[in-house]
């Protein structure tokens, strides 16, 4: 099982780190909210199969359910991260952004 999504400070941080993860997948062990957590399978990654604006559309979601209140994800902010990202070839890992 993964981290939970409820109060977490993954979600209700930066919007372009959870967006990036969305689209390329995470891997490896991560502290949320203070506690650590070792997946036993990475998080795919849904570039492929999903569209800016269904990304956008559900990190909205989730950055406002569960008891999170951030704010929403545009289709323009995940199209310019995508396209950012066109040459990362390998799933993120926590040390990539903290």
């Amino acid at each position: 099982m993964g981290p939970p999504l409820h109060k977490s400070d993954w979600v209700n941080g930066d919007a372009k780190i959870i967006t990036k993860i969305i689209l390329k997948g995470m891997e490896g062990e991560i502290i949320v909210s203070g506690k650590k957590y070792k997946p036993k399978i990475p998080m795919l990654a849904f570039e492929a199969i999903m569209t800016d604006k269904q990304i956008a559309d559900v990190l909205t979601y989730v950055r406002n359910s569960w008891g999170n209140k951030s704010t929403s994800v545009s289709e323009k902010s995940v199209q310019v991260i995508r396209k950012n990202l066109l040459k990362v070839k390998k799933r993120f890992q926590q040390s990539d952004f903290r």
